[in-house]
């Protein structure tokens, strides 16, 4: 049996021209047409189909019909509501001048039931009467001033639209020349006390202020400038000047200052190589240091010595090893190193008295002569 078992509209009221969709479900039906009541022209639709979208240009009750191949069917009917378009147009004439500067406006909005409008001066707007289509309005002084036009509708629907006006002054003034603040300085980081030069490279004539960012400024009297920062910390650095119009401007510049790290300024020894149970001395000269250690690793692991005469030095009997001088403050460490070697000490051995001197080389030489001769028997005999 044929059936139209749905038939909706995703809106049933819209702005003239907005688009419209039209979705339904039959059963059984040879052929669907979908029409207005005051279109002229019935709109065939394929069966296989299930929607469409339609622009609507008035308000309507739109027929979806169903039909059956003897001619039978059913329809369902949906009535969309069409609003007529609001929206706020003008022109203005001219868009811009010399002061005093008249304008004309032209009002083009369509589907209103007011047209409030506001010029731009901080003067309150007003509405303007429907049946007149050009106003007037004059603008005293320079600047520039943007006029909103709002339309609405009857059924409360609103609509914006602005437009710049330019008035200038009627004697254009001399532009003056445009000031330039700036410098370098250098450098923008380091450990405490650090000392940065700043150069004045500002392109006007006139009076520049500095400012170190930590207390001290005053007036700049040269191009080049040196200050010192004797604590670590951030600091801004600034420089400032009034143009020819009055307006202050500046540049700025950011210097970063740490805390001062150990250093071993020197780390020596009076000898390198002594002998056994000798002591020699270690000098140094360290700073921005709060512990010293001199140590060494030996054979038998590692001992150490905590100095803390940061410019001075210690004595020690030093053994075969390498002696390495820390200095620390807070995370960093610095190190210096200096190799000892030492020598086991010589012991002369005690004379005995009665000892037999060991033969000499000498002595050997005439031994061994007699025993040749004696072999050669060369050797006179002994007479009997």
């Amino acid at each position: 049996m044929i059936n139209i078992t749905s038939f909706t509209a995703d809106k049933q009221k819209i702005t003239q021209g907005d688009p419209v969709l039209f979705s339904w479900k039959t059963e059984e039906a040879f052929r669907l047409s979908l029409m207005g009541d005051k279109e002229t022209t019935n709109r065939y639709l394929d069966v296989k189909t299930n929607s469409i979208v339609l622009y609507p240009q008035s308000s309507d009750v739109y027929r979806l019909w169903a039909t059956t191949a003897q001619g039978g069917g059913v329809q369902r009917e949906i009535t969309i509501n069409v609003l007529p378009v609001v929206k706020a147009d003008f022109t203005v004439e001219p868009m811009g001048g010399i002061a005093p500067l008249k304008v004309v406006l032209t009002n083009k909005s369509i589907g209103v039931m007011s047209v409030h409008v506001r010029w731009g001066d901080g003067l309150n707007g007003y509405y303007i009467p429907l049946n007149k289509t050009e106003f007037e309005y004059v603008y005293p002084n320079k600047g520039q001033y943007d006029i909103r036009v709002v339309a609405q509708s009857p059924d409360g629907r609103m609509d914006t639209k602005y437009q710049t006006i330019i008035v200038k002054d009627a004697v254009s003034k001399p532009e003056l020349p445009k000031l330039n603040v700036d410098f370098t300085i250098s450098p923008v980081d380091g450990m405490s006390p650090l000392t940065v030069t700043l150069k004045n490279i500002s392109n006007g004539k006139t009076s520049y202020w500095y400012d170190w960012g930590d207390g001290e400024s005053g007036l700049l009297t040269k191009d080049m400038l040196e200050h010192t920062y004797n604590n670590p910390g951030n600091y801004e650095v600034r420089l400032s000047a009034i143009d020819a119009s009055g307006e202050k401007i500046w540049k700025n510049a950011f210097i970063t200052v740490t805390e001062p790290k150990p250093m071993i300024n020197s780390f020596s020894v009076d000898k390198q190589t002594v002998t056994e149970c000798d002591s020699i001395a270690f000098t140094w000269d360290v700073t921005n240091a709060d512990f010293l250690e001199l140590s060494y690793e030996s054979k038998d692991g590692r001992r150490a010595q905590e100095v803390t005469n940061a410019g001075g030095g210690v004595n020690v009997v030093p053994i075969s090893a390498v002696y390495t001088l820390f200095a620390r403050k807070g995370n960093d460490i610095v190190n210096a190193n200096i190799s000892i070697t030492v020598l086991p000490k010589v012991v002369d051995q005690p004379k005995v008295v009665g000892q037999p001197k060991p033969f000499g080389v000498r002595n050997n030489i005439v031994t061994f002569a007699i025993i040749a001769l004696i072999v050669l028997g060369l050797l006179p005999k002994e007479k009997k």
